[in-house]
């Protein structure tokens, strides 16, 4: 298979006779055959491939109902060819297709053989503009067969080609984006600006679901807003960043340490990149959707939003709706997806209410979080793999004869969209692993108040008491909505030509036009006037820096898409295009203290930060630790800790010494130990106490024990000294300032006590009863071996002379003295044996001479 069969026939008159020429039938194709070999598909559309038997499915039986499980699976795989290169760009999979199916391959049954069958195809979008199509094609094979089907064993179906062509192009120069004050474009390009305080649904595609919402808040500045929060829900998944304690109008109140958190259950979800050296941190959805949070210092620089082809008249809120054509006629379309003139009230119809619990994502737990999934986990059942109950098969390997097609199959068909994550050998970047997550849904109800509280996350093999993170819920000021119009006004020297000239130099300077022009669209005009805008407001140039870095963003996140500046080299061929355009996009040309690669500063020895500004000499700062350095063991075990800060770099040092709190006064019993903290993210690492504990004795009473911990970039300039203090709290209320009382009842020492007690009173009571079983057990083990020592009756003669006494008693002399008295002697089974109450044995009649005219009983 699959084959040509033809037949045919002669005639002669006789035996040996000249025979006449040959009539063929017509040809017969015996196999499987689809209905064509080539095919097209555009990227994010499907299309179907159809395959028709025309050789039956053999079985052993004739019976219907038997015959439906006798099947033939037909496997499907893509062989590979022509691949120019291999990599991975954007965190999307450069591959060609995907099959929407339950596994790789059809089937053909023995009792529906002649139906014809589908392969469904889907183009996939590489989120890449292609330079030419794309061309994969699909292969069908046999792994194993039965007896009654060898015939499939080696079939030959000739591979179909599928040519995909790009639809990512249509979302050139497409790309939302909020920075500073905060200035907003639309996917089709509206610019408008809004500075309304609150949390905002920036972007929402109800497909996944997928959300994007913004937290905006006053940056300082009367009448500017800034963004202090983002947070990316991708499903049952959910990343946020927060940076603000208050949201107001009017005042500005920034959280000591900002919130960087991770709720996931499905690595499928989303995937998380830091790029330490933009200070940035991107997240792809399984779409191919990609977001680009940019930190500046404890405000968040700009977010932008690439769109993909699945986002095409699908997304909506303060983003807009990206069209085919780029039109930009329904951009401002409000929550009830109504279109609306105003651009102020097509925002404020995307702003999230305090009634709204269900969409609120910078709660401490979110309501689709506790509510939603909580039920959708309730209806699967146990034993299903969450991760791999979808329908979108990646059948790029062949399965192999000695390959369980169970497991397998499992393997290949694991996506949730027609998109595929690249898998970590070729992800490019620093991909997120240090986040702890945890997908366990609470069952308390959420508590509504203001204060503040910790907020445990457990990895996903153990429970990890120690993960501890700070939790200061977000707080909505009075002035939230305030109608009050504030004016604005040039002050200190600025007018609108000055501040329009100084942005136009400082933009034009930093990003020269002819490093993107001939590849990337970019309003330049509209960059100078937001940043005229910010001078206006603030009184000087705060943002401009910010603007820049918006800018440079616009163009890295356009020229990263466009496939051929990753082929076309300079000039003088010393690097590709791509590279040339992106060693142009860094913040301050990196200080000159490092070199621009791929729009990031790669800093020279010496210098960190994201502009090579900081000295790496220069410790950490804003270093604190969780629920202010308490740690309760009756809570933790308090084995490692958490510490906040702002870290400029992934290497973090950490010197520690263990001290005692004896009399309410340190006492050390270590030296200082330096050694590498575990990089969490800019705002967090963990670090170890394992330093080695001296048991050098106290005079005092130990009430507690510590830590102190102090950070360091290069290891060797330390900063200030934080203190975790470890303690009972059954026993001893500690504080800050490492004072202790001992507790009137120790509740640890009690509860130990009982235990104690317990488990005494359960070993005697043990004791008694293995004592008791055992004594019994001799005794009717005795009592056995002596009933058949005895078992026949015997007589024994027994000379007593006339002074025989019982208990100092004369016993009947008259009966005895001088004569010799013949009796039968007891048996085992003349005893009287007694089991008492409580499991004593009580033996009567043994071991006691019985008078002669004593009637013995059978009472065994």
């Amino acid at each position: 298979m699959n084959m040509e069969v033809q037949c045919a026939v002669r005639m002669r008159y006789f035996v040996n006779s000249v025979p006449g020429p040959f009539y063929y039938s017509e040809k017969f194709k015996a196999g499987l055959f689809p209905e064509k070999y080539e095919y097209t598909v555009i990227e994010g559309e499907s299309i179907t491939i159809s395959f028709k038997s025309t050789v039956p499915v053999g079985c052993i039986a004739s019976h219907k109902e038997l015959m439906t499980h006798c099947d033939q699976n037909f496997y499907v795989f893509q062989p590979t060819k022509n691949q120019n290169f291999e990599s991975c760009f954007n965190n999307i999979a450069m591959k060609d297709i995907i099959f929407k199916a339950q596994f790789c391959g059809i089937t053909f049954g023995a009792s529906d053989w002649q139906d014809e069958k589908t392969l469904e195809v889907y183009g996939i979008s590489d989120g890449l503009y292609n330079s030419k199509f794309r061309a994969a094609y699909v292969r069908l094979s046999t792994s194993t067969v039965s007896t009654l089907n060898e015939m499939w064993q080696s079939v030959k179906i000739p591979d179909i080609k599928v040519t995909v062509i790009d639809k990512d192009i249509t979302l050139a120069n497409r790309l939302c984006q909020s920075h500073n004050d905060p200035h907003i474009r639309t996917f089709d390009g509206i610019h408008y600006d809004m500075m309304e305080v609150g949390e905002f649904v920036l972007y929402r595609n109800d497909n996944g679901p997928y959300w994007v919402h913004a937290l905006f808040t006053n940056c300082g500045w009367t009448s500017a807003s800034c963004n202090c929060g983002i947070a990316v829900r991708s499903r049952s998944s959910l990343f946020v960043i927060r940076t603000c304690a208050v949201v107001s109008r009017t005042k500005q109140e920034l959280l000591k340490t900002p919130i960087t958190k991770l709720i996931s259950c499905n690595e499928n979800d989303l995937l998380i990149n830091y790029n330490q050296r933009r200070n940035e941190y991107t997240i792809t959805l399984p779409t191919g959707t990609e977001i680009n949070v940019h930190i500046s210092w404890r405000f968040i620089r700009s977010v932008s939003i690439k769109p993909s082809s699945y986002d095409i008249n699908e997304a909506k809120g303060l983003c807009g709706v990206p069209s085919i054509t780029k039109d930009p006629s329904d951009d401002y379309t409000d929550r009830k997806k109504r279109p609306v003139s105003s651009s102020q009230e097509f925002a404020k119809s995307w702003r999230i209410t305090s009634a709204m619990e269900n969409e609120q994502l910078f709660v401490q737990e979110p309501g689709f979080i506790n509510d939603e999934l909580n039920v959708d986990l309730e209806k699967i059942p146990s034993n299903t793999n969450i991760s791999t109950a979808t329908t979108f098969c990646s059948c790029e390997d062949q399965a192999s004869n000695t390959e369980s097609l169970n497991d397998f199959n499992i393997i290949q068909c694991n996506l949730t969209e027609s998109t595929e994550f690249c898998s970590s050998s070729l992800q490019s970047g620093n991909k997120i692993h240090s986040y702890s997550t945890s997908c366990k849904i609470s069952k308390r109800k959420r508590r509504s108040g203001s204060h503040r509280s910790l907020s445990r996350r457990s990895t996903a093999d153990t429970e990890d008491s120690d993960d501890m993170t700070d939790f200061e819920p977000v707080v909505y000021d009075e002035d939230l909505n305030s109608t009050d119009v504030i004016s604005k006004t040039f002050r200190n020297g600025w007018t609108a030509d000055i501040a329009y000239q100084t942005c136009q130099e400082a933009l034009t300077t930093a990003i020269p036009s002819e490093v993107y022009s001939n590849f990337v669209e970019v309003d330049v005009e509209n960059f100078i006037q937001s940043c005229v805008s910010d001078i206006e407001i603030t009184g000087d140039t705060s943002f401009l820096t910010d603007t820049i870095s918006a800018m440079a963003t616009t163009i890295l996140m356009e020229v990263s898409r466009n496939e051929s500046l990753f082929i076309m080299n300079t000039t003088d061929g010393s690097q590709t295009l791509l590279r040339q355009i992106t060693s142009k996009l860094c913040i301050n040309n990196c200080s000159h203290n490092g070199i621009c690669i791929s729009g990031g500063c790669e800093c020279s020895n010496g210098y960190i930060g994201d502009d090579c500004s900081k000295d790496v000499s220069q410790p950490p700062v804003n270093i604190s630790l969780p629920s202010d350095g308490l740690c309760t063991t009756s809570t933790r075990a308090c084995k490692k800790t958490n510490i906040y800060g702002d870290f400029l770099s992934t290497e973090i040092w950490y010197k520690i010494r263990y001290f005692k709190v004896v009399d309410n006064s340190k006492s050390y019993s270590s030296n200082w130990e330096v050694n590498k903290a575990e990089y969490r993210n800019m705002f967090m690492v963990t670090v170890e106490l394992n330093v080695a504990r001296k048991t050098r004795a106290s005079s005092g009473n130990k009430m507690a024990e510590g830590y102190e911990i102090t950070l360091s970039n290069d290891g060797t300039n330390f900063g200030d000294e934080v203190t975790i203090l470890i303690y009972d709290d059954g026993c001893f209320s500690c504080n800050l300032s490492m004072t202790c009382v001992s507790l009137e009842v120790c509740e640890s020492s009690i509860e130990n006590q009982e235990n104690n007690k317990d488990s005494n009173k359960t070993i005697i009571a043990l004791a008694l009863s293995f004592g008791v079983i055992g004594v019994v057990a001799c005794l009717l083990a005795l009592l056995f071996y002596l009933k058949h020592k005895n078992s026949d009756e015997k007589t024994k003669v027994g000379v007593y002379s006339g002074c025989q006494q019982d208990s100092g008693k004369d016993v009947d002399n008259g009966m005895l003295s001088n004569r010799t008295k013949t009796f039968r002697e007891n048996t085992i089974s003349d005893l009287n044996v007694y089991i008492e109450d409580g499991g004593e044995a009580s033996i009567g009649n043994f071991g006691k001479q019985l008078p002669p005219q004593n009637h013995f009983k059978n009472n065994s």
